[in-house]
């Protein structure tokens, strides 16, 4: 049981450093403490290698060092010890394509649409998905999911951003403004 804590000790530290790394404007120094942060994930699974967020966590820090061998190895070890997680397949479109396959997935579309299958609240997923839409010639699909999203959370700008998109792909600019113009009704500066 102790060795558990250490483990997830070590975990929480590694996902600390990683993400004290956006803070650094230097490459080089980013770099440093990414690199710190791997070396707790791969100290978190010496301890216990079936805790699959360290494996999640390796593998969103080398998608920044574009380190894509690695990435897909450590999403296959995540879903291995957990299946069910959907931030596995959110990463995984991250990938090229071809490393797709030992997932039985196609496409980047598909791997975002699994992470909703199985976390449909999963709004990250959700955004990338409307782009993929969007890029995929599905404007419609896309103006579903994104009403979708601000339906349940009216104050995300974020979404309301990307729907100024998806009605700029459906040539519906005075929507488009008017997703805008919510945004910057939440700006007090304005």
């Amino acid at each position: 049981r102790l060795d558990s804590t250490f483990a997830y000790a070590y975990l929480r530290l590694g996902q600390l450093e990683r993400k004290e790394a956006f803070k650094i404007k230097n490459k080089e120094k980013r770099r440093v403490f990414w690199e710190r942060a791997i070396w707790r994930f791969i100290k978190t699974l010496k301890i216990n290698n079936e805790i699959s967020d360290a494996y999640l966590e390796l593998a969103w820090t080398n998608i920044y060092l574009e380190r894509w061998a690695e990435v897909e190895n450590e999403l296959k070890l995540a879903y291995h010890y957990n299946p069910h997680d959907a931030r596995i397949f959110y990463l995984l479109s991250k990938l090229k394509p071809n490393r797709y396959t030992s997932f039985k997935i196609k496409n980047e579309g598909e791997a975002l649409e699994k992470a909703l299958s199985l976390n449909p609240s999963y709004v990250r997923a959700k955004l990338y998905l409307v782009d993929w839409y969007l890029n995929s010639n599905k404007k419609r699909k896309a103006e579903r999911l994104i009403q979708s999203v601000i339906k349940v959370d009216p104050q995300n700008l974020q979404a309301y951003l990307t729907l100024s998109l998806v009605y700029l792909y459906l040539r519906q600019q005075t929507k488009a403004i008017k997703a805008c113009q919510r945004i910057l009704e939440a700006d007090s500066l304005n």
